[in-house]
């Protein structure tokens, strides 16, 4: 749930960011259609303020945005923490029963402890028992597996997150340069 609640505000925040992206947008095109001459030099001059502060607005949701990649890129860090750990669980169990069952591998021994039974009722719950073994060991290899498969889709997912995380810095980092280009116009 809180993923999910953290994945509509990112939404939102992306929404918020390619919104001030198109005010920005405009105000570049008003600000290439203002001449040079004097007495648009003060429209101009307002026009630079405005996108100074709309990049500075953009800049403050892009550290939003990177805020939320960072919650969430820990957050899914704890998820592959704890599989990573009921994946070592189960790799050690699975290992408990196959060693079992290579110590007690010989077929042989295990007709004569069924056939050593003190009666058809006691025969037939060692058979279930060596049955229900071997059913054992499929099922704990099947779930090892599962448990690899879904360890490996929450890591591509998390590398997914950084990767998305590192764009968005890359883009307050131009945003940034874009806003000094900025200041340095209105100062000229």
């Amino acid at each position: 749930f809180c993923l999910l609640a953290e994945g509509q505000s990112l939404e939102q925040q992306q929404k918020r960011k390619e919104a001030l992206e198109k005010d920005i947008a405009i105000l570049q095109s008003q600000l290439s259609g203002v001449s040079s001459r004097s007495e648009q030099a003060l429209s101009f001059l307002s026009l630079i303020q405005t996108q100074k502060v709309s990049r500075q607005k953009m800049v403050r949701q892009s550290d939003a945005v990177i805020a939320a990649y960072n919650d969430r890129i820990t957050a899914t860090q704890r998820e592959i923490n704890r599989q990573q750990a009921a994946l070592d669980t189960l790799r050690a169990h699975y290992s408990r029963l196959v060693m079992g069952a290579y110590k007690n591998r010989d077929v042989r021994i295990w007709y004569m402890y069924i056939l050593a039974s003190d009666n058809v009722s006691q025969a037939f719950r060692r058979f279930s028992y060596f049955k229900n073994l071997s059913a054992q060991l499929s099922l704990q290899a099947r779930k090892i597996e599962k448990f690899k498969a879904d360890l490996s889709e929450t890591k591509a997912g998390l590398l997914e997150l950084k990767r998305k995380a590192q764009a968005e810095r890359d883009g307050r980092a131009a945003e940034l340069a874009k806003l000094k280009s900025d200041e340095k116009t209105q100062q000229q």
